[in-house]
């Protein structure tokens, strides 16, 4: 008798029976869904777990979400380098700070 083996195993499967789920791997492209072991994640994020069970994790600061898709609403700051890149902007002197990450303004 010889041995059967399974060859051409969907995406995001492998070894010898496709039976085990590939860990997730990382993509620019918004449509990935981790089904096929390939998952949106961006801005910085960690890609993880396996096959239809992604994950995007660690984003940069001012991102969220599930991909880190999101820009996060502004916080303000005492410190006159914060220019709003994570999220973080100057604003003293009774201003409201408002905006999302790269877009925030004190007013």
């Amino acid at each position: 008798t010889t041995a059967c083996t399974c060859t051409d195993c969907n995406p995001g499967y492998e070894d010898a029976s496709c039976q085990t789920a590939s860990a997730c791997t990382a993509s620019s492209d918004s449509a990935k869904d981790g089904s096929d072991g390939t998952f949106w994640c961006i801005n910085g994020g960690t890609v993880g777990g396996t096959t239809t069970a992604c994950t995007c994790t660690d984003c940069n600061p001012g991102y969220e979400d599930a991909s880190c898709q999101t820009a996060s609403a502004c916080t303000a700051s005492s410190d006159s380098a914060k220019d709003g890149s994570d999220g973080t902007f100057w604003c003293i002197n009774g201003g409201t700070v408002g905006g999302t990450t790269t877009a925030c303004t004190c007013t």
